[in-house]
C-alpha cells in the first residue's frame, strides 16, 4: 500500500499531477472500502489515508483542477465519508481553490447545512457533526468569502 502511494507520489514530479490526483482519490476509495475488512490496530491505513490525501493536495498544487470542481469533490467526500477523508482541507487548499472555489465549496456546506433536520436532543449525528466542522473552517478563514461568515444558528 505504501509503495503504491510512493508511486503515485512521484508521478507529480513527473509532471503528471493530474494523473496523480486523480490516483490519490481512487486510493481513498479503496482504502476506504477496506477498512471493515482488515486489522487496523497499528492504524496503516489511516496512515494511508493521510498520505494519498498529501499526494491530492501535492497534485493540486502543481496543477490546480477546475476550482469549483474541485470544491465540489471536496465537501462531496468530507460529507461522505466515514473516516473524515478531506474533511480539514482548508485552509491548505484556499490558494487552489481561489474565490470561485471557495465561493463554491462555501454555497456547498450552506446548503447542506440549511438542509439537515432539527437536532436532535440527544445522540450522534456524524453529517451534522462534519457539517458544522467545516462551517467552522470557512469561519476561519483569513480571508473570508463573505464578510459575515458567521455560523448560523441551526
Amino acid at each position: 500500500m505504501h509503495e503504491a502511494l510512493d508511486a503515485v507520489a512521484e508521478l507529480v514530479d513527473a509532471d503528471l499531477p493530474g494523473v496523480a490526483a486523480e490516483l490519490a482519490e481512487y486510493a481513498l476509495d479503496l482504502l476506504e472500502s477496506a477498512t471493515g475488512m482488515l486489522d487496523d490496530s497499528r492504524s496503516g491505513l489511516g496512515g494511508a489515508m493521510s498520505r494519498a490525501q498529501e499526494i491530492h493536495l501535492n497534485a493540486c498544487a502543481a496543477s490546480p483542477p477546475n476550482p469549483t470542481a474541485l470544491a465540489e469533490m471536496l465537501v462531496k467526500r468530507a460529507l461522505t465519508s466515514d473516516y473524515e477523508v478531506f474533511r480539514t482541507v482548508l485552509p491548505d487548499y484556499e490558494p487552489i481553490l481561489g474565490p470561485a472555489g471557495l465561493a463554491r465549496y462555501q454555497e456547498l456546506v450552506e446548503q447542506a447545512w440549511q438542509a439537515l433536520p432539527s437536532k436532535k436532543r440527544y445522540g450522534y449525528d456524524r453529517r451534522r457533526s462534519a457539517i458544522t466542522y467545516l462551517m467552522e473552517q470557512l469561519a476561519e478563514l483569513t480571508e473570508p468569502v463573505r464578510s459575515s461568515m458567521d455560523l448560523p444558528s441551526h
